[in-house]
């Protein structure tokens, strides 16, 4: 699509970028960072309850949850795409 649109770039470039930026943000999420951006708001949070003595997560007690909320734009954005008929998904390479 970005090509469709006249970037100067090539689709080797671009997809490098996208898959570099989308590793970064999984790096930034386990590392406890949120991420937010224009489309959308994330981060990872542990269910469960802790012992304090200890304080470490236990996958016998503990889930981890990623939280994704849309923003207001996405939310606009999604309201146009249904009603223009838009299937409301994209597969990227």
């Amino acid at each position: 699509m970005m090509i469709a649109e006249g970037s100067e770039y090539h689709k080797e470039s671009i997809i490098d970028i996208l898959n570099r930026c989308d590793r970064i943000k999984m790096e930034k999420l386990a590392e406890g960072y949120k991420i937010n951006t224009e489309l959308f708001q994330s981060h990872l949070s542990v269910k469960g309850h802790f012992n304090a003595s200890s304080g470490s997560v236990d996958p016998d007690e503990h889930q981890v949850k990623l939280k994704f909320l849309a923003t207001k734009r996405m939310r606009e954005l999604r309201k146009f795409k249904n009603l223009m008929g838009y299937p409301g998904k994209i597969n990227i390479p």
